[in-house]
């Protein structure tokens, strides 16, 4: 049995059966819902790339 590799795993004790449960990436095994997890953090984070330099623009700005 395989378990994800992730340690910020929702559910680390959970063993993957089939092979549609997880994923190989980089030889890591990692679970459909962490590599879906990751997968929307860094789409959020690329969409939202211009607002977070603005922010911490404003937030060094704002410090003065």
């Amino acid at each position: 049995m395989k378990y994800c590799d992730n340690v910020n795993c929702d559910q680390p004790d959970e063993p993957l059966e089939r092979i549609s449960d997880y994923r190989v990436i980089d030889g890591a095994v990692i679970c459909v819902g962490c590599d879906e997890a990751e997968r929307d953090e860094i789409e959020w984070r690329d969409a939202n790339a211009e607002l977070a330099g603005t922010d911490a623009v404003n937030g060094i700005l704002w410090a003065r």
